[in-house]
């Protein structure tokens, strides 16, 4: 009986193949680890109680890569500061509109709720209550409406992953204030509008930024964005976008055995051709509306062999 087993904190039976419900007995483990099992049924409320959450450290709550298919929340959640929990459940069957009542789990470090192919609606403002959330994955569904400006509340967020779905109007400029923001990962929705035209020095910290696949940006990509010196990887193609990139100065290149000088910061946008929308003598890779080739020699041509075939948005789905 897994009850009587007072000092166990942690219960490892990932990639098992496990099936049935989830017992309500492991509610007050530190760790538990179900990943890629196949278990059905409701994530119940007992796991959600601060009750079974204390006693310091990050507890985590590993069920992605089941067939789970819904959340039980208690009537009444309290919060103490020593109490903290990273939440997986991605790639379930969870359906239905995400709980607002999830931003009165504020112990929350981890939500991961990516690719549940049957979570619809919007995304709650509540969800910018969560002021010690660092990742919040909500890609790979079918959600809509505007990205909430509440988000940019979230002052500890270092991952923030919103593609996949049907995400349309202004990407807010408060996310851009986040001092600790990472990866802003917004590729593959229906946003609309102007990036924001300057930017707080807090996003210094920004090292991934993808918005392709947004045809409906437009205007021109700011100099703010070319001057965040941890920018990395930058995806600007098949968006709107338009004008000049100067990215030189951030960039170095490295040489390959065959002698050809790659540009090894991964800036790309729609470079591509004699109709180019955007000038860019520096990004890695530019593209049309068919395809992206990996620049070489700082031209922004490239040979057949070169030419690569734009990636799925599910390219870089990452499982624990």
């Amino acid at each position: 009986q897994l009850e009587q087993l007072r000092t166990l904190s942690l219960f490892d039976v990932m990639y098992n193949n496990i099936t049935g419900t989830l017992p309500t007995q492991l509610a007050n483990l530190q760790q538990l680890r179900l990943q890629h099992n196949r278990i059905t049924g409701t994530v119940a409320e007992q796991f959600f109680l601060t009750t079974n959450i204390g006693g310091g450290g990050n507890r985590k709550l590993q069920l992605q890569g089941n067939l789970l298919t819904a959340i039980t929340l208690p009537s009444s959640v309290s919060f103490t500061n020593n109490s903290s929990m990273s939440l997986f459940l991605g790639n379930n069957l969870l359906e239905g509109n995400i709980p607002t009542r999830l931003g009165e789990l504020k112990y929350l470090t981890v939500l991961r709720l990516e690719n549940n192919r049957l979570l619809n609606g919007t995304i709650p403002a509540e969800l910018g209550s969560l002021t010690l959330l660092e990742d919040l994955w909500l890609q790979g569904g079918q959600l809509s409406g505007s990205i909430p400006t509440e988000l940019g509340k979230l002052e500890t967020l270092i991952s923030l992953r919103l593609f996949g779905g049907s995400l349309n109007g202004s990407i807010p400029s408060e996310l851009f204030g986040l001092s600790r923001l990472e990866r802003l990962e917004l590729q593959h929705n229906n946003l609309s509008g102007v990036l924001p035209g300057s930017l707080s020095e807090k996003a210094e910290s920004l090292k991934v930024l993808r918005l392709w696949d947004n045809p409906n940006l437009v205007g021109t990509v700011p100099v703010g964005f070319t001057l965040l010196s941890n920018l990395k990887n930058a995806h600007f193609e098949f968006t709107g976008l338009k004008g000049s990139i100067d990215i030189c100065r951030n960039t170095t290149n490295t040489t390959t055995s065959s002698n050809t000088t790659i540009i090894s910061t991964k800036w790309i946008a729609d470079c591509l051709g004699p109709d180019n929308a955007v000038d860019c003598a520096c990004c890695s890779e530019c593209c049309n509306r068919t395809m992206c080739c990996t620049v070489i020699k700082r031209e922004r041509s490239c040979s057949a062999i070169d030419a690569i075939q734009r990636y799925s948005f599910e390219e870089e789905e990452e499982r624990e």
